[in-house]
């Protein structure tokens, strides 16, 4: 369904994130994505908040061209901050003409003052998406604290059925106000016929030694505190295997002493954050992910739909997003032994290999393109503008103001 208007409603991405990872990647995907002629994007954040948003994402999202605002930033009393940023942020709202306010926060608590000033400034539409599950940053005092924040918004969308069982669980929300949808990825970018060799040799790899990779920021959720000792052990056990970390974060030196530790320096390439990630995952044969905590992970994504085989902790949005046996194999999370096991056991047999990446690819495309997912998310604007029309509708008609029966045969 769309909502008939004369011009694209505006649609204001609020951001808080400090630091760049797959949430940034997920907004610059339904940025790219949505239908300018139904929706145009703008992103807003507060002063304060701007100062500490990460230079790649304020570039890349200017080379979309999409207008990065922020709300002036001064130094105030903790009081007086709180109060200048819903003002500034309401003023904003209200200047850009916004019809929805989509949130976008890492914890159950965010973007309190950006649903404050949403309503504030009349704006029609509140949206939230909490990019991690609530467990990861959960305190008792939630169940209680949020019940007026989610009384403003309209709909919570988590990204995996994990996380939503948490929302509802853990914090007791409305299961009418809780959707899921699922992240995806650009499918096109990711061509599994490809020369693995030959992308080992263009980064600088032996050809004829396998790489087990992973993308991600150096950060605990990740679990590579876990993934260098099982580094060290299928060294042991299996022989020469070289390991491939991609991505930086505040983690990195203590990652490097661990491997320092382990004497396998010369298995393991740190190559940092890398803007085009495609000739990294080429050269890999597995693909390991140990994290412990997750919303959705946009490099195992990719992993499929390059058709890798992956092994994957048993964190609960892996376990959604492959079939342990089927599209990867699933092991202990917190486990390095475990890990090394999964990893030993993929690399030993190709033929399971095989059939993991083939699975891993069709289920990719099935459940994971992102236009899919941008599609999903407008229906889901469409939805609110127009329940917010028809609830305008009825209070009018309560005042015999206007002729409901009349209204509510119009298409909106």
């Amino acid at each position: 369904m769309s909502v008939g208007v004369e011009r694209p409603h505006k649609v204001a991405f609020v951001y808080e994130g400090t630091a760049y990872g797959g949430t940034e990647e997920h907004i610059l995907l339904l940025l790219n994505y949505l239908d300018r002629q139904r929706y145009e994007p703008i992103v807003v954040t507060t002063g304060y908040n701007y100062q500490y948003c990460p230079a790649r994402f304020i570039q890349r999202v200017a080379e979309l061209q999409v207008p990065f605002l922020s709300t002036t930033n001064e130094h105030r009393s903790r009081l007086s901050s709180l109060l200048f940023d819903i003002q500034g942020m309401q003023r904003l709202l209200h200047e850009q003409q916004v019809s929805i306010v989509h949130v976008h926060t890492q914890q159950p608590d965010g973007g309190r003052r950006a649903s404050i000033a949403t309503r504030m400034a009349g704006v029609k539409g509140l949206v939230r998406s909490e990019h991690l599950p609530p467990s990861s940053n959960f305190h008792a005092h939630f169940t209680y604290s949020l019940k007026p924040y989610d009384y403003l918004t309209d709909y919570i969308i988590a990204g995996s059925d994990s996380c939503l069982e948490e929302q509802l669980s853990l914090l007791q929300r409305d299961a009418k106000k809780v959707l899921r949808i699922f992240y995806g990825i650009e499918l096109e970018r990711f061509d599994p016929n490809h020369n693995v060799a030959l992308a080992k040799q263009r980064i600088g790899l032996d050809p004829h030694v396998p790489v087990v990779g992973n993308i991600a920021r150096l950060s605990p959720e990740k679990g590579y505190i876990y993934f260098i000792p099982a580094a060290a052990e299928i060294i042991r056990q299996f022989g020469p295997v070289n390991f491939l970390i991609v991505g930086d974060g505040p983690m990195e030196q203590e990652l490097r002493q661990m491997v320092v530790a382990y004497q396998i320096e010369q298995y393991v390439h740190f190559v940092g954050f890398q803007p085009d990630t495609v000739p990294y995952i080429q050269a890999m044969d597995v693909a390991a992910m140990t994290s412990i905590s997750e919303g959705i992970s946009l490099a195992m994504l990719e992993f499929m739909a390059m058709g890798k085989a992956i092994v994957a902790t048993s964190e609960p949005s892996f376990m959604e997003t492959i079939v342990d046996g089927e599209s990867g194999v699933i092991v202990e999370l917190k486990n390095s032994r475990s890990i090394a096991a999964g990893i030993m056991r993929v690399l030993k047999e190709p033929q399971l290999a095989q059939s993991l990446r083939q699975a891993a690819y069709q289920r990719v495309h099935q459940y994971f393109d992102i236009r899919t997912n941008v599609q999903k998310l407008m229906d889901i604007y469409d939805i609110t503008l127009q329940r917010k029309c028809l609830n305008l509708i009825c209070f009018l008609s309560l005042l015999n103001i206007v002729d409901f029966n009349m209204l509510s045969s119009l298409s909106w």
